[in-house]
């Protein structure tokens, strides 16, 4: 089963912890929103930690160190069976490695060899910070001079891009005064963020608006503490966002790469665009497919050439040219129909990792129809 290195990139108090634990509870059980679920061998502490957030007046503690996080992504099928579909490792560590001024931008070799690793990035970006900044106040001063900087410097220092998604957490703080067009506005004003995202247009890039714990949970306070409201329980707010949106773009990097390889043996048009691209890399994929299958039936290929990854190619690059000619209700009844029905096809692992990604593809449509600013890159 493929396991995917997802590092999360937030300063201190930003809210990595909540928000990891947070997941956790929402997507323990499989529901209509979300048609899978994830499991953990870390369950009970993951289960502590949500417990502190609803139910005590103390938040968790912050991380002091760096640790890793084991998910399974798995599906339910209708005759109750449970395949697990793929696992992800998620990064977490204490933020002040990333904005500390003693040590400037250059984090500790170990923490830094994990970003380079890593298959994607998620970075937080603190609405409380943000809010202050459209404020005009001093401490959006330190968003823009400290935190800012060092985590685009972090997402630079790679040899190869990766899919890259900003996630502004804390949405609840900023929902009541400003629309997400202005925060959008606002950020990419600012022009270290601008040219980084200019940067990146050939590569999934998304600015992610979720709440951990929803509104009118905590109050914030003067200081900029977040105090509990008594007697009121979470409601996180595209909490499961960022995952669907990590492992669909992580398909869609593979598919950009085969199109540029496709282009370097000239077998296309380098001047094609990305519509015309797949439609000619899908016959190449299925001949592919064909092929591994007819020489490679023990099925021990590497990851990359696993009949299922072709199998999820194929079904995306299709699903892909038949959304760009359709209206939003039409892409969304389309959407929901073929989730549903990949549901009731369940019947083995391949079956149900076509499942997952179509939920994923479900949820991310409503990402960018709810909020079409997210999309911060343009597929050419």
């Amino acid at each position: 089963m493929n396991n995917y290195n997802v590092a999360v990139i937030g300063p201190h108090s930003c809210g990595k912890t909540v928000y990891l634990a947070s997941m956790y509870h929402k997507l323990y059980t499989q529901n209509k929103d979300a048609q899978f679920f994830l499991r953990s061998e870390q369950n009970r502490l993951l289960n502590e930690k949500y417990e502190q957030i609803a139910n005590s007046e103390e938040w968790p503690a912050s991380t002091t160190e760096i640790s890793e996080w084991h998910f399974r992504c798995c599906v339910q099928a209708e005759d109750e069976h449970i395949y697990s579909v793929f696992q992800f490792t998620y990064l977490d560590y204490a933020g002040e490695k990333i904005t500390d001024t003693q040590q400037g931008s250059i984090l500790r070799t170990e923490l830094d060899d994990r970003f380079k690793r890593a298959d994607t990035l998620l970075a937080i970006l603190d609405g409380r910070r943000i809010r202050s900044l459209m404020r005009g106040e001093k401490e959006g001063e330190h968003f823009v001079s400290v935190e800012l900087p060092n985590i685009l410097q972090i997402m630079l220092d790679r040899d190869e891009p990766v899919p890259v998604h900003f996630i502004i957490m804390k949405w609840d703080l900023l929902q009541p005064d400003y629309s997400f067009k202005e925060v959008q506005e606002y950020l990419l004003a600012i022009k270290e963020f601008q040219q980084f995202v200019q940067g990146r247009k050939k590569y999934p890039t998304r600015l992610i608006p979720v709440s951990s714990i929803g509104p009118e949970f905590a109050k914030l306070q003067v200081d900029g503490r977040m105090c509990k409201i008594p007697g009121r329980t979470p409601i996180p707010f595209q909490i499961e966002m960022p995952l669907a949106c990590v492992f669909l773009d992580i398909l869609q990097v593979a598919l950009q790469k085969l199109s540029e390889e496709e282009a370097l043996l000239g077998k296309i048009n380098k001047r094609l665009p990305f519509l015309m691209v797949l439609k000619s890399i899908i016959p190449s994929l299925k001949t592919l497919r064909k092929t591994v299958r007819d020489k490679y039936n023990d099925k021990t290929l590497v990851r990359i050439l696993t009949h299922e990854s072709l199998d999820l190619l194929i079904d995306y690059a299709e699903s892909w040219v038949r959304g760009m000619h359709e209206q939003e209700a039409q892409r969304e009844e389309r959407l929901r129909r073929e989730r549903d029905l990949t549901l009731k096809k369940i019947k083995d692992e391949q079956t149900a990792a076509k499942h997952v990604m179509k939920s994923f593809e479900y949820l991310v449509n409503q990402l960018e129809q709810d909020f079409p600013a997210s999309r911060l890159f343009n597929v050419e």
